[in-house]
């Protein structure tokens, strides 16, 4: 989208340390070149007891796809193995990863072949009933959808995206495709370069288990990524895919302006009830900038702000209403 798409400019303008034109949204949350989004498919038991701690240990938030049809109710009941013969999970237990700020997502009702289903009430439940169940365990409806053995189909994808809002379809396998600690570090750097998102995609943590990946193996690699927090966003896939379909809509309109000030808001037409992850829009400016304040004028909520010598970086719910930014 060209950024001059993002701007609308309102009321009156004097010649000021601003570079009006300019001013746009970021295309990654912090204004980050790049993100990542840690996927785990299948609800496993060794993502519990090793992925989950090892996120938490960094501070970061992954994405479980769950099968809704295997996954057992509560901690004490009996431990299943899955369609491969891998111990599942329970949604006890998922309940208080998503409580801690991980996603779940739906990962289908049984983990069928989903490219070779044609019946629409078997493609209802692999799809909707799925993500009802989770709805009911975890207390929230499922924002993605992972595709069985990732085989996408484009007609079940309209019946997917009619009740979620993203599908992932850029996974990257670690453990699988990229086995090393030093070939998953090289995937983050490449999306670096790039300044594109990368979806890693994980399944066993337990020797044995599909394309496991064993700790401390792991945690090595998330330390090489929180070295390069100044660099990349590392956040759930669904909140990926709300700031990027935010940003492809989001307007700005810039109102007011004088010598270390302006007023903007950030509207989109998207819902606001799913549709509320913060933008971050870039401010530029030719006088040297030494501290910043943002207002949200409805409520006088205080914005969370940063800035370099000659840019201002303001996170903005759309629709939240005009933005007074001040600075010297």
């Amino acid at each position: 989208m060209p950024l001059s798409r993002n701007i609308n400019l309102m009321g009156s303008w004097m010649k000021e340390p601003v570079i009006a034109e300019m001013i746009d949204i970021a295309n990654y949350y912090g204004n980050k070149r790049a993100a990542v989004s840690y996927t785990f498919d299948d609800g496993l038991q060794s993502q519990l007891d090793f992925a989950v701690p090892a996120l938490n240990a960094f501070g970061f938030k992954g994405t479980f796809n769950l099968i809704a049809g295997l996954t057992r109710d509560r901690d004490a009941d009996p431990v299943m193995p899955n369609h491969e013969g891998l111990y599942i999970g329970s949604w006890e237990s998922w309940a208080r990863v998503a409580a801690q700020g991980h996603e779940i997502g739906n990962h289908s009702f049984s983990h069928p072949e989903m490219m070779t289903l044609t019946d629409a009430r078997q493609i209802d439940r692999e799809v909707n009933c799925s993500a009802e169940i989770c709805a009911a365990k975890i207390g929230y409806f499922p924002l993605t959808f992972a595709y069985p053995y990732t085989h996408f189909n484009p007609e079940i994808d309209e019946v997917v995206l009619q009740r979620h809002i993203a599908i992932r379809l850029n996974e990257a396998g670690f453990g699988s495709e990229l086995p090393t600690v030093e070939a998953m570090n090289a995937a983050v750097a490449e999306a670096i370069r790039e300044r594109r998102w990368l979806a890693p995609m994980m399944h066993g943590f337990a020797t044995g288990e599909y394309g496991a990946v064993i700790e401390p193996a792991f945690s090595r690699h998330l330390a090489f990524t929180q070295a390069h927090l100044a660099e990349v966003w590392v956040d759930t896939y669904g909140n990926v895919s709300r700031y990027l379909q935010e940003w492809c809509i989001a307007e700005i309109v810039l109102r007011t302006a004088s010598a270390r000030r302006l007023t903007f808001t950030v509207t989109c037409t998207l819902d606001p009830a799913i549709f509320n992850h913060p933008l971050t829009v870039r401010i530029p400016t030719t006088a040297p900038v030494h501290t910043v304040s943002a207002l949200l004028q409805r409520n006088g909520m205080w914005l969370p702000v940063s800035f370099t010598e000659h840019e201002i970086l303001v996170d903005v719910v759309p629709g939240s209403g005009p933005v007074d930014v001040q600075w010297r």
